[in-house]
């Protein structure tokens, strides 16, 4: 019990240090006015929107090898939070920025609404 809960906060706080070294350089252009894709980032995260002509974050479809991983990932730590009983939130967050790209602010509300949405089936799923 010891060594997983050692390995637990291990792995918490590498995807926390890593999360924040990575978030730094992740949307230098998010935000900013443009007529092209050309004016955002090339890596494909951002795109120009036509209607606002700013940048924006890439929408969900086509998904990126990474966002792939992401979403197994994801549904691992809510399914092993769920059967320990807790919500998940501390350890969806990092996730979401690096396997997602999103801010800090997107990725705690992306967070809480995995948590809700994992609470509710749990209790529908409990409820007799």
């Amino acid at each position: 019990m010891k060594k997983s809960l050692k390995s637990f906060f291990i792995l918490h706080f590498c995807l926390i240090y890593f999360s924040q070294a990575a978030s730094y350089p992740r949307y230098p252009m998010l935000g900013s006015k443009c007529t092209s894709n050309t004016n955002c980032t090339g890596d494909g995260w951002e795109s120009c929107s036509t209607s606002i002509k700013t940048c924006i974050q890439k929408e969900v479809f086509p998904m990126f090898g990474l966002e792939y991983v992401g979403c197994l990932f994801v549904m691992l730590q809510i399914f092993y939070s769920n059967i320990g009983g807790l919500g998940g939130g501390g350890i969806l967050i990092p996730t979401c920025i690096i396997f997602f790209n999103f801010d800090t602010k997107n990725a705690i509300m992306m967070s809480n609404i995995t948590i809700l949405a994992s609470a509710l089936y749990r209790y529908f799923k409990n409820f007799h």
